[in-house]
């Protein structure tokens, strides 16, 4: 067995308790030194190359000594020994999350909107509460995390867009909700007036400098009819604001022990950090120096999220960027608990649209075809949005649009045009999202990356944003050959049948969010109708011929053509509980639960419950480099699990997957430890 340098102790360890590969009847000859856990009477499911079940597995020091049956485990027991008595309770290697945010795990104590979906009119005044609540001074900011943008903010006559909304909130603070997948942003006139230039000029974001200053953010940018920005706001447009971070609210260091806390207590023991910042790894490196860490991390390093465009190196920074990472890297070499051998690439943003407002706010994850531009109604009654129609960009009222943007820009000319054609000349543009980066940039920054040696770990959701970081993964092992690490693709939205074949010959991972794989309408609805055209409207929504449908988190496909499944909460995204049991159950249901009249979202990519446990266990150990010594439950490996409440294989093997999520964790060993214990498991010291 291949080991990683770092673990050589286990070795030693096991030649000194006489490991053995025959885990079911150590010799009863043998003087067997004392384990300090033995667990009897359980389901251990180990994960193994065979999926084996066993009874018993027994710990000494931080290894899995004996992996068996009840007998021949009781051979393990001493004076010292601690005995769990599991009563048939379901055993499973320590879970990996192989992608999310640490610091967003717990919720801090500020005005948050916890992703509850809230129509405009419920909003105001829950915003105005915090204000009052929090004393927040005239002038401060109020950043509001966990908004939904997705999912509610429906408008009305009192409040008919974002920014009509929160100015009516307050006129002395500037507001700035910052969406639950950290992509989205909404914001108040009081934040607009706060826009710099690139010359750090303060000249605010309206129409006209939205249509010189910002230019560049043009298609990051919500405008009402009137061409005037209505408060929503993505990905790097946000940096032009002068407002405070938004991301930490409350210091890393001040939180990494409660971090520790929730994930031991959902049974996660490994993670990856999806944008591993200097303040993590100090708050990290603290934790681990006071005996505290629960938890085993590979920083994906990443420092500027909403760096403003200005400030961005081109190709020529690269070196300098590199030597960052490769410094923290060897910082970190020698600790038990945390690599920073990875590095986050953002390829593109997200693919939701906005239809509650006029024109429509486009997706702007890089797709391979130019999105559509439909016409939406709104129903006030029931707060649904449905399509009407679309616009044809190739028309050549549309082509006169593109050719001189600048004769549409009056309000007057705008009702004309409206009045003309039945739709926003807004409508008229082609776009095809936006790479985060220049595509150039990505390809060279890929290849510096995997040319140092480092795990590339790309944020890529339009299937446009997979296809340039497939060709750079690939264009990069042709250049350097195998450079030895794990390299993948976190969510993954959509993907081309070209592309998933080709994920599959290169053996990538790939990190899905399970948990969105639900087919929830009012979600749909700002996402397919951009890219495939609904003829008979939302009846068409989950039509299984729509490539949206057919392509979306294609799970079971790029498993079968030899990639490797891994799940990734992405917490604290559309909820701040890394909750992996649900991230199990979605991945084998991909439904709406309690709703079996809404279709099953491409019914066929649905994982069966030994692939999502793969996907948390020994599939995450591989994105992780530790396979040798952890992901599964035998004998020489380390000795990370977990002990829960029900067993949820037989759950999803006898009909009843919806209740996985239900899954409590009740014990959690880390390196051999107990890192959480909770009632009515119990456990006895034999003394």
């Amino acid at each position: 067995m291949k080991i990683h340098p770092r673990w050589t102790t286990v070795v030693l360890l096991c030649a000194l308790v006489a490991c053995s590969a025959e885990q079911e009847s150590p010799s009863a000859e043998r003087d067997l030194p004392p384990a300090d856990h033995v667990f009897l009477n359980g389901k251990i499911y180990t994960v193994d190359a065979n999926r084996s079940i066993a009874q018993a597995i027994a710990v000494q020091g931080n290894v899995i000594v004996f992996v068996g049956d009840d007998d021949a485990a009781r051979q393990y027991i001493g004076e010292q020994t601690e005995v769990h008595e599991l009563a048939g309770k379901l055993v499973l290697p320590g879970l990996h999350d192989s992608h999310l945010h640490p610091e967003g795990v717990v919720q801090p104590d500020v005005c948050d909107l916890r992703s509850e979906p809230m129509a405009l009119e419920v909003m105001v005044p829950f915003l105005q509460d915090c204000i009052e609540r929090y004393e927040i001074a005239d002038g401060e900011w109020l950043i509001v995390p966990q908004w939904s943008f997705s999912n509610g903010n429906q408008p009305s006559e009192r409040y008919p867009t974002l920014v009509a909304a929160l100015d009516a909130v307050s006129a002395t603070h500037p507001i700035l909700l910052v969406g639950n997948d950290g992509h989205h942003a909404a914001v108040n006139s009081q934040t607009l007036a706060t826009a710099v230039n690139a010359e750090g000029e303060k000249v605010g974001l309206n129409r006209e400098t939205l249509a010189s200053d910002f230019s560049e953010y043009r298609e990051l940018i919500a405008v009402d009819a009137s061409g005037r920005p209505s408060g929503g706001v993505t990905e790097t447009a946000v940096s032009i604001f002068d407002s405070p971070d938004i991301w930490n609210l409350v210091p890393m260091a001040d939180i990494v022990g409660d971090v520790a806390k929730v994930f031991a207590s959902r049974g996660i023991t490994s993670v990856i950090d999806a944008m591993g910042s200097r303040e993590n790894l100090d708050a990290y490196h603290a934790l681990e120096q006071s005996g505290e860490m629960t938890f085993r991390v590979r920083a994906a390093q990443f420092e500027g999220y909403y760096t403003p465009k200005s400030e961005r190196g081109g190709i020529e920074s690269i070196p300098q960027q590199l030597e960052v990472w490769k410094a923290q890297r060897d910082e970190f070499a020698n600790s038990r608990y945390i690599r920073a051998d990875s590095v986050k690439v953002f390829a593109d943003g997200v693919l939701e649209g906005n239809p509650l407002i006029d024109p429509p706010t486009l997706p702007n994850g890089a797709a391979l075809e130019i999105y559509k531009q439909p016409r939406f109604t709104l129903d006030d009654e029931t707060g649904f949005v449905d399509v009407v129609g679309y616009v044809n960009t190739t028309s050549e009222i549309c082509r006169a649009v593109r050719a001189n943007p600048a004769a549409y820009e009056a309000e007057k000319d705008v009702a004309a045009f409206i009045d003309a054609n039945g739709h926003h000349p807004g409508q008229c543009i082609e776009s095809r999202g936006v790479l985060e980066f220049e595509e150039a940039y990505l390809r060279a920054y890929i290849d510096a990356l995997y040319a140092a040696g480092f795990s590339v770990h790309i944020h890529a959701i339009g299937d446009r944003a997979v296809r340039v970081s497939v060709d750079s993964l690939e264009a990069a092992r042709k250049a350097h050959g195998d450079n030895g690490q794990p390299h993948g693709l976190a969510h993954a939205q959509l993907i081309h049948p070209d592309d998933q074949k080709r994920i599959g010959e290169l053996g990538l991972f790939v990190a899905f969010t399970h948990s969105w794989s639900t087919p929830e309408p009012e979600y749909m609805m700002t996402v397919v109708p951009f890219i495939d055209e609904l003829s008979g409207g939302i009846s068409d929504l989950h039509d299984p011929d729509n490539y949206s449908i057919k392509n979306v988190y294609p799970v079971h496909t790029v498993e079968k053509l030899g990639a490797l499944v891994v799940s990734g909460s992405d917490a604290p995204v559309e909820r701040r509980d890394p909750a992996p049991f649900l991230h199990i159950e979605q991945a084998i249901t991909r439904d709406v639960e309690g709703q079996p009249e809404i279709p099953v979202l491409n019914a066929d990519e649905r994982l069966d419950i030994h692939s999502s446990i793969a996907s948390y266990t020994i599939n995450g150990a591989r994105a992780m480099s530790q396979e040798d010594s952890l992901g599964s439950l035998e004998v020489g490996k380390l000795a990370d699990l977990i002990v829960v409440d029900r067993d949820v294989v037989a759950l999803a093997e006898t009909g009843r997957a919806h209740e996985i999520s239900e899954t409590q964790v009740l014990l959690t060993l880390f390196d051999g430890k107990v890192v959480f214990n909770q009632e009515p498991f119990e456990s006895t010291a034999q003394r």
